[in-house]
Order: C-alpha cells, then sequence, then structure tokens
C-alpha cells in the first residue's frame, strides 16, 4: 500500500492451505524475503520477491525442525538470522551464511 494513499496491490498468493510465516525486507529495500511450507505443507523454503512485481523466487529449502517466528537480515545482504521455537527447548538462534546471492540489479 503507498504510504501517500491509493491502491493496495497483492505481491503473491499463497499455496492454497498455506501461509507465510515470517518476512522481512532485503537491505537493498526492493526485495522482501520470507518462509512459507512448501506446497506438501512440510519443509520451510525461504523466498523472495521484489516489491514491483515479478514471480517469487526460491532461495532454498530451510533445513529447520519447523518454520521460522522471526527472521532478519545483514545490513549486507549476507546473512540472516533465525528464531526458531520448538518444543524441547524454548528458543533456538540460527545463522546461515553465505545463503543469499546479490540481487540481480534489473529484476
Amino acid at each position: 500500500l503507498p504510504v501517500n494513499g491509493g491502491e493496495p496491490r497483492t505481491l503473491f498468493q499463497p499455496f492454497e492451505g498455506n501461509h507465510t510465516h515470517t518476512h522481512t525486507w532485503m537491505p537493498d529495500g526492493r526485495h522482501i524475503i520470507f518462509t512459507q511450507r512448501d506446497q506438501e505443507g512440510r519443509a520451510p523454503v525461504l523466498w523472495r520477491i521484489a516489491i514491483d512485481g515479478g514471480k517469487r523466487e526460491k532461495l532454498g529449502t530451510l533445513q529447520l525442525p519447523r518454520p521460522p517466528s522471526l527472521m532478519r537480515v545483514h545490513p549486507d545482504g549476507t546473512r540472516i538470522v533465525f528464531r526458531v521455537y520448538t518444543p524441547e527447548t524454548p528458543a533456538e538462534v540460527w545463522v546461515l551464511e553465505n545463503f543469499l546471492t546479490k540481487p540481480d540489479p534489473g529484476n
């Protein structure tokens, strides 16, 4: 939704019966990354989408025990920190390094 008003627009629709678990801005301010379970509803997958439209881009399947509840990207765009709650532990913090590729300036 534009800050100055106007019509909201949808960036993407979740897979049927699915929803996003967490999302955050990329440092370039032109992309959002988010997690959503795969189409079978099992593993959490990390996705990126440009805010000015286009198709979502699958960045990879996360080897996490469950979808993260919080996610932040380092300002240089090369590292992500996740917070994951599991029944066995109150909280875990996971860091992925060298996971993201630099976005294509044309996207």
